[in-house]
């Protein structure tokens, strides 16, 4: 069965950055303490921590030092900066810059994004403890949500100045743009909205975020774990098989605010 465009984007980035999810659709715009499911490898938001209750503030660990970042895979780029006459004799010659980007596979991206900081929460134990007592005493959020087992939450977090990002669903793919003014390579920034881009041809099927500003496109997740410590059985089977007792109380439930790393799906039993 072949994969959906996202699948493509999602496996083919998280093989990129691991230990990171990524937003789907790209151009969506997360925060930290954002909370939701994870399906398939997709986040499905909710709300923040912060609408349930006064209780739930943080502090922010901000990224002094915010850079580029250039990934891209099964593309070629190519770029032509060419005199176009316009009928403007004030202005007189408007030279503009020619570039396309040609896909070989489905799958194939393009991501560029100009100056991302990667912002955390400071106190993560802090926040999981909260989220526990939250859970526990099955408290009403303010806008009357309970917390949900296997909520997870955005604790680490790319926040992008502007980003590019390009995602081909079909095999030899190209998309050409025009943008205004001599640009040299160097100086070439896919990800700079102030380019003007305009598409001028297109030929396959390519899902396009151009220049898109304040994007975040990775995060990181945490959520709670449920764990029984001191013996192999779980409270469940303990439930269901009353022939097991337990006299010195060693089965102890224990559950932790852990990160969710490598994993599609997200659920608070183990």
């Amino acid at each position: 069965m072949a994969k959906s465009i996202s699948e493509l984007y999602i496996n083919t980035m998280r093989k990129k950055y691991t230990r990171k999810y990524t937003a789907w659709e790209p151009d969506k715009h997360y925060n930290l303490g954002d909370y939701g499911f994870l399906k398939d490898n997709i986040f499905e938001y909710q709300g923040n921590v912060t609408q349930l209750s006064d209780d739930f503030k943080f502090e922010i660990d901000k990224d002094p030092t915010p850079s580029d970042k250039d990934y891209s895979f099964g593309t070629k780029k190519n770029i032509k900066t060419e005199g176009e006459i316009t009928i403007d004799v004030i202005k007189g010659v408007n030279v503009s810059t020619k570039f396309s980007i040609e896909f070989s596979n489905a799958g194939s991206i393009v991501y560029e994004a100009k100056n991302v900081s990667t912002h955390r929460i400071a106190d993560i134990a802090a926040l999981g403890v909260q989220i526990k007592k939250f859970k526990d005493l099955k408290i009403l959020g303010k806008n009357g949500v309970e917390w949900d087992n296997n909520y997870v939450v955005i604790t680490e977090i790319d926040i992008a100045e502007s980003a590019t990002i390009m995602l081909s669903n079909t095999k030899g793919s190209e998309v050409c743009f025009a943008v205004k003014g001599d640009i040299g390579i160097a100086d070439f920034k896919l990800s700079d909205p102030k380019l003007g881009w305009k598409i001028t041809s297109e030929t396959g099927e390519i899902v396009k975020y151009i220049a898109k500003e304040g994007v975040t496109p990775f995060f990181r997740l945490m959520g709670l774990k449920r764990s029984i410590l001191g013996n192999k059985f779980s409270s469940r089977k303990l439930a269901m098989n009353s022939n097991i007792i337990d006299p010195l109380n060693k089965f102890t439930e224990n559950i932790d605010f852990v990160a969710v790393e490598n994993r599609r799906n997200w659920t608070y039993e183990e």
